[in-house]
């Protein structure tokens, strides 16, 4: 009996130790489970700030993005805002152009129409001046002729007398007076 004592205290002694070491791979399992629970826990909150970070970079890339486009369309917008006034202005210029050549049309035929005046002026004063002329040599000339005639009838009438008939040199009453540009 004492070895079924031994045997039964032996096994008492093992299943002791057995329950110990079940108890201890339970507390060791229970902290493995315990730092897989962190450590799960610690890789889900990294994870998170990777994708919190991710996502921010990403928002501020966007927002770079969005700032670049936004600027280059701003660029676009005023490039073609001053080809419209280049467009605009070149208009505007060749319109005053046009204008300004139009006045030195006008007053260039205007200068030729009042110098045309002038010449038709200046050549009916001429006119004049011959019409004035011809009248005063044909007035000459009847005055000659008159003298003349009335010279032959002197000279007729008085037979061998030889008088010479006055000429009134003085007495222009019947020419007209010459025109100041004759003068």
């Amino acid at each position: 009996m004492i070895h079924v004592q031994q045997y039964v205290k032996e096994r008492q002694a093992t299943a002791l130790m057995a329950e110990k070491k079940q108890q201890d791979a339970e507390k060791m399992a229970e902290r493995w489970q315990i730092e897989v629970r962190r450590c799960q826990a610690e890789k889900d909150r990294l994870a998170a700030a990777v994708l919190d970070m991710e996502g921010r970079q990403s928002g501020q890339a966007q927002q770079m993005q969005g700032a670049v486009d936004q600027h280059r369309r701003q660029v676009s917008a005023l490039e073609d805002a001053l080809r419209r006034k280049e467009d605009q202005m070149r208009e505007q210029n060749m319109e005053l152009m046009s204008r300004r050549d139009e006045e030195y049309q006008a007053k260039v035929a205007l200068e030729k129409q009042r110098e045309k005046e002038r010449s038709i002026a200046l050549l009916k004063k001429k006119e004049q001046e011959v019409h004035i002329k011809e009248q005063q040599l044909r007035a000459a000339k009847q005055r000659i002729q008159d003298l003349e005639s009335e010279l032959r009838s002197t000279t007729t009438s008085a037979g061998s007398e030889k008088q010479r008939p006055t000429c009134n040199r003085g007495d222009g009453s019947a020419l007209p007076p010459l025109p100041l540009s004759a003068r």
